[in-house]
């Protein structure tokens, strides 16, 4: 037992935390700095040390942080410095941080983020920044992060959206779809993936293709009553979709979508002397680099 365990001082040269090292030390207090030699975070690391407090400072060469690893550490407390390096946040990796605070951003290596990674997360109170590596949405992920807010975009390398990853996330107003996703969880009125989203105004989706909407993630077609769970945002306004795929998407979804919900597409070629803009909706522009004009440019 580690009751009367107060602080948690890491000596610099330490390379491993081991499994469930500090499992349920509730008695720990201020900040928690992870030394620099520190690539894994193994499972349950810091599992329930909810009296930490002060400000959490990763290793810059951290890669993983395992299962439950700061599960219900709720008085950490400041913005989460993700390291650059890092492949994967786990399942229940930080259940319950609600102190955390500022802008999340998840940075571009990351591969992986499990199941109720940020489950209850609500003290962010800015962005939602996406890994453009991500393949998959994990169910729960970011559940209840009801502190983030504006615009999320579910990167173009996301395939599948699991059951309430972004559950009760009531402080976005605008979603967009990238083109990669092909299918989206939807089962009943509690269970789909962005259930509770009562705030989004505009949903986008970029994909010419109309994604599977069902509560089978390998279903080849959508379930009616999923459809129209999905969408039943109380301020949710306009479904944005290509120019070229509007018709397939208001034939596939319009029948079961509250009336209240229009589609629109505004595709737009907009060039911005090096750059282009492929595609506006929703208030979201893609744009393409063309390095041969990069001389208009001083």
């Amino acid at each position: 037992e580690c009751t009367g365990l107060k602080k948690a001082e890491l000596p610099e040269n330490l390379e491993k935390l081991g499994e469930s090292a500090f499992y349920d030390c509730g008695s720990l207090t201020g900040n928690l700095v992870i030394p620099k030699k520190i690539k894994t975070i193994e499972s349950n690391v810091f599992y329930n040390c909810s009296s930490l407090d002060g400000n959490l400072i990763l290793s810059e060469n951290l890669e993983r942080i395992g299962y439950g690893a700061f599960y219900n550490c709720r008085n950490l407390m400041g913005r989460l410095e993700l390291p650059g390096g890092l492949k994967v946040i786990d399942n229940a990796a930080f259940i319950g941080c609600y102190s955390l605070s500022g802008d999340l951003v998840i940075p571009d290596s990351v591969e992986t983020v499990g199941d109720t990674a940020f489950f209850d997360c609500y003290g962010f109170k800015g962005a939602l920044k996406l890994s453009e590596n991500l393949t998959q949405l994990n169910s729960y992920a970011f559940y209840n992060c009801s502190g983030l807010t504006g615009t999320v975009t579910i990167p173009d390398n996301v395939k599948k959206i699991e059951s309430e990853a972004l559950g009760n996330c009531s402080g976005l107003t605008d979603l967009i779809v990238g083109k990669g996703v092909t299918n989206i969880y939807g089962r009943g009125s509690t269970w789909t993936a962005w259930q509770g989203c009562n705030n989004l105004e505009t949903i986008t989706f970029l994909g010419e293709t109309v994604p599977v909407i069902n509560e089978s993630l390998t279903a080849t077609s959508s379930d009616m009553n999923s459809i129209g769970y999905l969408f039943d945002l109380k301020n949710l306004k306009t479904i944005y979709v290509t120019e070229k795929s509007l018709e397939q998407y208001k034939s596939a979804w319009s029948a079961y979508v509250p009336e209240t919900v229009t589609f629109s597409a505004d595709a737009l070629q907009l060039p911005i002397s090096n750059f282009m803009a492929t595609y506006t909706g929703s208030h979201s522009v893609e744009l393409s680099w063309a390095p041969s004009v990069s001389s208009d440019i001083e």
